[in-house]
């Protein structure tokens, strides 16, 4: 079962999945304004050559003609649709930016986390701070290998240029296709709608993979901050197991290793779920990093040196009541809680 860290952070998630999903929304409502405005005016003067037709003025091959210089080879057309793909570029330029700026609280929110199950556990006080929404920014922004971009393959379209001409293409395709058959102006609304939604779930796939890398990443560097200060950690990878879990993620889970030593599925060594920084991460498959929902969890075996502090009372905190026993004044975690809203 996810443990309480892991729930509030697929909460933070959701919200960033709102956001984006609203931020699509917004840009098929947009397109659909433009194309709507557009087969206006085409129907319009379809309508008049229509008429020529009945009258005698041209023949139907003229006709045929016609809808095929003002569809395929329509300048108008062809600016509209480039619009088009642009908008739907865009929105996923900003879909990114959300998962992006969403990702200081999500690694404030699990770093402090996995402190706490450390104290919790060990019944002891390390000694460290909250950290917080700017704390955890600014450390982000020095480690900025650590927000998860696109595969190397996608990557290179990117700087291509092809996230725009892939849209661009099946912008194209629907709308062609659309006016050619005749369609009414909802069923073209489904097309675009079918276009938007394979950009929104890739934004999505996005999103949790560079939610559930940063999760980890907050989580490694708690673990990591713990043992240099003598405490003995075990850490296990803990899957998500469902119908959606892939086969080498099933293999991974329950896994546990020494805090520093790499789990290993069919000859791949990996520190954390969806690792994208840190040792042998460039050699990790895209298969182990993409859409993962696993959680790294540890086990506190025990601690050495007087470095940490025996705190009895730790056993009986919730992680709530640890955060406000953390925070040095009242007022110190306002930043923080209006940022993060975990609370």
């Amino acid at each position: 079962m996810p443990d309480m860290g892991h729930q509030l952070t697929d909460r933070e998630l959701a919200r960033l999945e709102r956001k984006i999903s609203r931020e699509y929304s917004a840009a098929v409502k947009d397109m659909q304004a433009k194309l709507e405005e557009f087969r206006r005016q085409y129907n319009a003067a379809y309508a008049k050559e229509l008429e020529r037709l009945k009258k005698g003025e041209i023949t139907k091959d003229e006709l045929t003609d016609w809808m095929r210089r003002h569809t395929a080879g329509d300048k108008h057309l062809q600016d509209m649709t480039d619009v088009l793909a642009k908008d739907m570029h865009n929105a996923n330029v900003i879909a990114h930016k959300i998962a992006r700026n969403g990702m200081p609280d999500v690694y404030a929110l699990n770093a402090n986390y996995a402190t706490y199950m450390i104290e919790h556990d060990g019944e002891i006080d390390t000694g460290f701070t909250l950290y917080n929404h700017d704390a955890a920014e600014s450390l982000l922004r020095e480690k900025r290998q650590l927000m998860p971009g696109p595969s190397p393959r996608k990557a290179a379209e990117i700087k291509a240029n092809k996230d725009l001409q892939w849209n661009k293409q099946h912008i194209q395709s629907a709308v062609l296709q659309s006016v050619m058959q005749g369609e009414s102006p909802y069923d073209l609304a489904g097309r675009l709608e079918g276009i938007a939604d394979m950009n929104h779930r890739a934004a999505v796939r996005y999103a949790r993979t560079m939610t559930t890398s940063v999760q980890n990443s907050g989580r490694y560097d708690a673990f990591t901050r713990a043992k240099n200060l003598g405490v003995e950690l075990t850490v296990e990878w803990n899957a998500i197991l469902d119908h959606a879990t892939r086969h080498d993620h099933r293999m991974l889970h329950g896994q546990r290793r020494p805090m520093g030593e790499p789990f290993e599925v069919d000859g791949f060594k990996i520190l954390y779920p969806a690792q994208s920084d840190g040792p042998g991460a460039s050699d990790i498959p895209q298969r182990l990093i993409w859409n993962c929902r696993c959680t790294l969890i540890a086990w506190v075996k025990g601690f050495e040196g007087e470095t940490v502090k025996h705190n009895e009372a730790m056993g009986d905190m919730s992680f709530e009541e640890w955060q406000k026993a953390k925070a040095p004044s009242e007022k110190a975690p306002e930043k923080m809680a209006k940022r993060n809203r975990y609370e």
